[in-house]
């Protein structure tokens, strides 16, 4: 960078306890934090000036790499097609296998392997390319919404759960006047601090939507 400049990122944690209590532990007794969170803090200790005055100077021993406690989060992409949103539903819900046939070079199979298709907690499975990688995933359909065009399906088995605690697709196709938007929503738990986010997958959804698409108008 040429000209540097002071970037930030911030975070909202919702806490049972008093505000007063939560802020005197953090600024006047932060060396009780070990005692709270022995698995993340080793130890924090203070070599110059006092517990919660300005000026002093604390050291922090700390663990930083295996996430301790998961979190939620989530990446969230539109696309728009001019095809109805029940048409698209119908596909992604109930003839999930379509896919495969919309985009062979990058979906080579989804199969069902327990249930019926387009029921909720029906398991399929699905053969994939991923980064130039043959990957696959068994999820279990979640809850299906068919008055708001609403369905999702949970990862519980394969290549994804390598680097994440859990990893959810929630798809919403909203209707346009011309068409309908796909909303995806990608909800994940990463296992690891240095995971990276899962942006090469929200990509490679984009284009089997988009896929799925051009596969609609030539039906």
């Amino acid at each position: 960078m040429a000209c540097c400049e002071v970037q930030k990122l911030e975070t909202k944690v919702s806490m049972k306890a008093c505000a007063e209590k939560f802020y005197d532990v953090l600024c006047n007794k932060t060396h009780q934090l070990p005692n709270i969170s022995p698995q993340n803090l080793l130890s924090v200790q203070i070599h110059k000036g006092q517990w919660g005055t300005q000026g002093s100077i604390i050291s922090w021993n700390y663990l930083h790499g295996k996430m301790a406690n998961s979190q939620v989060q989530k990446l969230e992409t539109n696309v728009y097609l001019q095809e109805a949103a029940e048409v698209v539903f119908d596909v992604f819900c109930n003839k999930t296998y379509s896919v495969a046939k919309a985009f062979p070079t990058k979906i080579q199979s989804i199969d069902i392997n327990e249930g019926e298709w387009g029921t909720e907690g029906s398991i399929i499975s699905w053969k994939y390319v991923h980064d130039g990688k043959n990957c696959v995933a068994k999820e279990v359909i979640g809850d299906i919404d068919r008055e708001n065009y609403k369905v999702s399906f949970k990862v519980i088995e394969g290549d994804l759960l390598q680097n994440y605690t859990s990893f959810k697709f929630v798809m919403q196709f909203i209707p346009k006047e011309n068409g309908n938007v796909t909303k995806l929503v990608l909800e994940y738990e990463k296992q690891n601090y240095d995971t990276p986010d899962p942006l090469t997958m929200i990509q490679l959804a984009n284009e089997v939507i988009e896929k799925v698409g051009a596969f609609l108008k030539k039906e």
